[in-house]
């Protein structure tokens, strides 16, 4: 770490705490709890329906390559809808080679 970039992470710091926190909690208070606790059972599903269904596209993106034909409507969802070209762009960084994996 450097001092510049530790300073300015500081005054960022400082910047949030004292003038942006308050106005922002403010804005909050607005809502009633009932709204915010709908709100966040709401978003709490769709954030768990979108992890399973990346790790279900990753999984069956691996088994395409692997030469898996999909043979369950689960797996020709994702195979039209989240193909091989689709994962390529999506995840740029990662690599699915068979031949390098551990799994069976």
């Amino acid at each position: 770490t450097c001092t510049g970039f530790a300073c300015l992470w500081g005054l960022g710091g400082l910047i949030w705490i004292k003038l942006l926190l308050p106005r922002l909690l403010k804005l909050i208070n607005m809502i009633p709890w009932k709204s915010r606790y709908s709100a966040t059972v709401i978003f709490t599903i769709i954030m768990l329906v979108d992890g399973v269904m990346t790790l279900q596209s990753l999984d069956y993106w691996y088994q395409r390559v692997n030469g898996t034909e999909p043979d369950i409507p689960v797996a020709q969802f994702y195979g039209k809808y989240f193909d091989n070209d689709f994962m390529e762009n999506r995840f740029q960084s990662m690599t699915m080679s068979p031949k390098d994996a551990m799994r069976v």
